[in-house]
């Protein structure tokens, strides 16, 4: 199982650490979906769910939170780049008078906003993802409560598969 790992602080500190926490977000997604599939002991899957939520919850929040970080850096990288454009004198002798319009087209096709915007747009991704799978364990959770409740009584636990319950002693 993949434990869990917070990037929100390493990458607020240090831009650089994106493309791992990014890497870690698709890691997560991609054991998680293993998850959503219920087959074993019965009893083994209902211990394992607590813990399962705990790391995918928290990978979704850490991932959520940089999202609305690298929200938050662009409005401010936009803001400074107005403001710098506003101000640049080779602008002005070389386009004349810049209209808001213009500026803001300047703006958007600053190479450095264009890459923040790429990586949001990532991190919502996995966000997203992120979100749907702790739906899916969480459903998954339910779904072993209400089979433990109707499993097989006696010495043994039930052992299910997608398309039948069976016994662990006989396979």
């Amino acid at each position: 199982m993949i434990e869990s790992q917070f990037w929100y602080k390493k990458v607020t500190t240090d831009i650089d650490n994106v493309v791992p926490a990014l890497n870690y977000y698709e890691r997560v997604h991609l054991e998680g979906i293993k998850h959503t599939k219920m087959k074993g002991v019965i009893h083994k899957l209902l211990e394992d769910q607590a813990q399962l939520m705990q790391v995918y919850e928290d990978a979704h929040t850490d991932c959520s939170m940089l999202h609305k970080w690298f929200e938050e850096q662009i409005k401010v990288l936009k803001a400074r780049k107005r403001i710098e454009y506003m101000k640049d004198p080779e602008l002005k002798e070389t386009f004349g008078e810049l209209k808001k319009t213009d500026i803001e087209n300047f703006v958007i096709a600053d190479e450095t906003i264009q890459s923040y915007v790429q990586i949001m747009l990532l991190l919502e991704l996995w966000s997203e993802s992120l979100e749907k799978l702790v739906t899916r364990i969480s459903r998954r959770g339910i779904y072993l409560t209400m089979i433990s409740k109707l499993r097989i009584a006696g010495e043994h636990e039930a052992y299910i598969d997608t398309t039948h319950e069976t016994n662990p002693e006989t396979l």
